[in-house]
């Protein structure tokens, strides 16, 4: 399970290495707040930037200040804690759901808000996916 990463160290130190490489601050807790979800990709056989694979859910991150981007896994991703953590668990939560019962055919408003920021939903459109 993806849980495993964390058994070892190893993967959390190489993930803070990473992260904190390509913030502004240099203090985990601070570099943290600079990073929000781009968009997810899902796609079999993938590696986080912790170096733990294979990863399924591919969480496309980008960084507020510097705008280097980094791809991190579901386990990692939570990592982060604050709202990238909770909007990425919602987003990856709604996508599921669409997945696994494609007659519930209903995003929720923080997989809709990300849509909407990429262009891929307009407001006609996105109000009739509101849950």
């Amino acid at each position: 399970s993806m849980g495993q990463c964390f058994t070892h160290n190893h993967n959390l130190n190489t993930l803070k290495r990473h992260v904190l490489e390509h913030s502004t601050s240099k203090v985990w807790s601070e570099a943290c707040t600079e990073w929000r979800l781009k968009y997810i990709y899902v796609k079999k056989g993938g590696q986080c930037v912790c170096e733990c694979r294979p990863i399924t859910d591919h969480c496309v991150i980008i960084n507020l200040n510097t705008h280097d981007e980094l791809v991190v896994g579901n386990t990692c991703v939570q990592r982060f804690g604050g709202e990238l953590a909770d909007f990425s668990k919602s987003v990856l939560s709604s996508l599921k759901k669409i997945k696994s019962n494609s007659r519930a055919q209903r995003a929720n408003e923080h997989l809709i808000e990300l849509c909407r920021e990429l262009g891929i939903l307009n407001e006609g459109g996105a109000s009739m996916y509101i849950e």
